[in-house]
């Protein structure tokens, strides 16, 4: 298990939560992003994940997340 750190972040560019989760590979990782952004009512908002080391490995719009998460078929 690997701990990443969730940050969902405005249009301004301020955080507007942030937190960390022990996830066993890159599939789960994507399962939480896409939950979590079913959670954010801002439109324009992106979430950014980073792995223990503190490396951005994600970068993405919450509308782009959402949309994924419809033709994959992925959790929603």
């Amino acid at each position: 298990m690997s701990t990443y750190r969730f940050r969902i972040i405005s249009t301004e560019r301020a955080v507007l939560a942030e937190h960390d989760r022990h996830l066993a590979d890159m599939p789960a990782v994507w399962c939480e992003l896409v939950l979590l952004s079913w959670r954010v009512p801002e439109a324009g908002a992106h979430i950014e994940v980073s792995d223990e080391a503190g490396e951005m490995i994600i970068r993405v719009g919450i509308a782009t997340a959402r949309a994924t998460a419809a033709r994959t078929g992925a959790a929603a």
